[in-house]
């Protein structure tokens, strides 16, 4: 697992989101996003860019 992917686990679990539901946001099929967010591959920049806004905004 990459820490990339457990802040995955942390942003997902406090927005209370789950695969489907991110799918739907950026719009793609759950199926695309549970592959790309495997913890044993590197997060795709769409979603570093959502953790990334999440911590920024954490420490305001």
């Amino acid at each position: 697992m990459t820490i990339h992917s457990d802040f995955w686990i942390h942003f997902k679990s406090a927005h209370k989101l789950k695969n489907k539901d991110v799918a739907k946001i950026i719009g793609m099929a759950e199926s695309s996003v549970r592959n790309q967010t495997q913890p044993n591959n590197e997060l795709p920049r769409w979603a570093i860019l959502a953790i990334y806004t999440w911590m920024q905004n954490k420490s305001n």
